[in-house]
């Protein structure tokens, strides 16, 4: 019994600290997408966010896309 809830337990913290998923740069469209609904009129211009996505790496894209305010989306960064 000891070792059934030493491995769920193991399961849950690896689970909780895995983040967000990488996001590739090709899916740039996407996350640029989704940071001007999160940041409406305070977002960036397109070629902006553009070249800040394609400098970045694939965790912080994934942060970025898993954030669903804007000071969440500035963490990512």
């Amino acid at each position: 019994m000891f070792k059934l809830i030493a491995i769920l337990a193991t399961c849950s913290l690896l689970l909780a600290c895995g983040g967000p998923t990488p996001v590739a740069k090709s899916d740039c469209d996407k996350v640029i997408q989704h940071v001007k609904s999160v940041l409406k009129d305070k977002a960036p211009s397109h070629s902006e966010l553009t070249a800040q996505c394609k400098s970045a790496t694939d965790e912080q894209r994934g942060c970025v896309m898993a954030a669903d305010k804007p000071m969440k989306v500035l963490q990512c960064l």
